[in-house]
């Protein structure tokens, strides 16, 4: 009888160590990507395109004569100002960002087209 007892407790004592070391690996911190790497992984174009395609605006894809340094020749819409490198992957531009006038808050940046008045209004 007592060998039933000593060969129970043993079994779950391992049973209990192969719980806890299990747990413990399925939970252990590992190393995540960095954000700019997690941004760049979102942002790669999923979508390649070909001269020939159809653009979103209803416009034709072809080799458009640029050039540009960075990317090589481009192709174009005929509807749009959009580019594509010549293997097909879209090229993101950005907006230019213009600088504020001064005493505009800050984060604003000047109105297009406006231009600040000599004088303060009321006089």
């Amino acid at each position: 009888m007592g060998y039933v007892f000593l060969v129970a407790v043993l079994v779950t004592g391992g049973v209990i160590l192969f719980a806890v070391s299990h747990s413990r690996r399925e939970n252990r911190l590992v190393p995540r990507p960095t954000l700019a790497g997690a941004r760049r992984t979102l942002q790669q174009s999923r979508h390649v395109v070909v001269s020939g395609d159809q653009c979103v605006c209803g416009g034709i894809l072809g080799l458009s004569g640029r050039v540009s340094d960075k990317f090589g020749p481009l192709i174009g819409c005929t509807g749009c100002t959009r580019f594509w490198t010549a293997s097909g992957h879209r090229i993101r531009t950005r907006p230019v960002r213009r600088p504020s006038p001064p005493g505009a808050p800050v984060g604003q940046s000047s109105p297009v087209g406006q231009t600040p008045p000599d004088e303060p209004p009321g006089f």
